[in-house]
Order: C-alpha cells, then structure tokens, then sequence
C-alpha cells in the first residue's frame, strides 16, 4: 500500500516535471524531479518491469538534457540504468548526454547496445535512425582511429 501511494505521488511529481520542462520552467522541473527520485529510491528497485509507467531518473535525465545540462543527465541515466538494467529510454538518453558531453565512445556504446536490443525494431524508427547514423558516422571514424 505504501509503494502504491509512493508510486502515486512519483507520477504526480513527474507530470507537474513535465509541464513545467514543457514550459520552459527547467529550474521547477528539475525540482519537482529531485523529489520524484528521492520518493523513487525509497522504494525497493523493480525485480521484474518497472511498477512506474516512466522511471524517475530517466524522465530526470531527459529533462536535463532539455535543460541542456547533459553532465547532470548521465549521472541521472546511469543511476536509471542501474535500476532497470538495459531499458531502452534509458540507453537512448545516456547515448544522447555521453554524445553531447564529448564522450563518443561512450555514446557508440550506449547505441549500439540499443541497436542490439531493437535488432528487430522498425528501421524507421525515430529513434532506431538515429543510433544507426550516430554509429554508422562515429563508430567508423572510432574503428579507424584504433586502426593508426
């Protein structure tokens, strides 16, 4: 009973995150989500899919990134990926900050594990196009790179 209000008050939190991220008002976001991930790691971590219908660190992350803040946003993916190990959303936002902050090698991970996971996606797929060009661009110059 008290994970289900736990999860109530998480989701309510993360929707006013939401619109205030859609406003534009990124400092409140961000702070409605420290209370969504603070409520979050009270709770014991899912042992099967998440009870949440979106993961507060993810969402977080994402809303940093639209922050523009991608340092704090791997921090965020990398605590969500800890919690539900290779969730894609997650994959994609840790992808996106680790290309935004200069980690190229760390991006080309993060996608092509996505693009391992999604093998049997739609290839036109947003997001599907998106890890293919990043690792069709940056994973041959990093191949050739380890090549010299």
């Amino acid at each position: 009973l008290q994970e289900t209000r736990a999860s109530g008050e998480i989701f309510a939190l993360e929707i006013g995150a939401l619109k205030a991220s859609m406003n534009k008002d990124h400092g409140r976001a961000i702070e409605l989500m420290k209370q969504a991930t603070a409520l979050e790691e009270a709770m014991s971590p899912p042992s099967g899919p998440p009870g949440l219908i979106k993961p507060s660190h993810e969402l977080y992350g994402e809303i940093l990134l639209r922050a523009d803040k991608p340092r704090e946003a791997a921090e965020q993916f990398k605590i969500a990926l800890l919690r539900q190990p290779n969730r894609a959303r997650s994959l994609l936002g840790a992808a996106r900050a680790a290309a935004q902050t200069g980690n190229q090698s760390g991006a080309l991970s993060f996608y092509t594990t996505l693009l391992d996971q999604w093998k049997q996606a739609d290839p036109s797929l947003v997001e599907v196009r998106e890890a293919r060009d990043f690792v069709n661009t940056k994973g041959t110059k990093e191949q050739k790179a380890q090549k010299d």
